[in-house]
């Protein structure tokens, strides 16, 4: 939004999206599966409360 390159994840080095954090950064694995997210992320979007998750990457 900005007109920035994406940060790169610390973790997994490759671009921080919103996809990455909910559905393939490992290291908000136990979070999403706490969360019970699905793993498609229009569905993960749609289906459920994304903003714990959410939370935890801003800190």
């Amino acid at each position: 939004m900005k007109k920035e390159d994406p940060p790169i994840c610390n973790r997994c080095r490759c671009q921080v999206t919103v996809k990455h954090i909910l559905n393939e950064c490992t290291l908000y694995s136990t979070a999403r599966t706490s969360l019970h997210l699905d793993t498609d992320l229009f569905s993960c979007l749609k289906n459920n409360d994304v903003a714990p998750i959410l939370i935890l990457t801003s800190m």
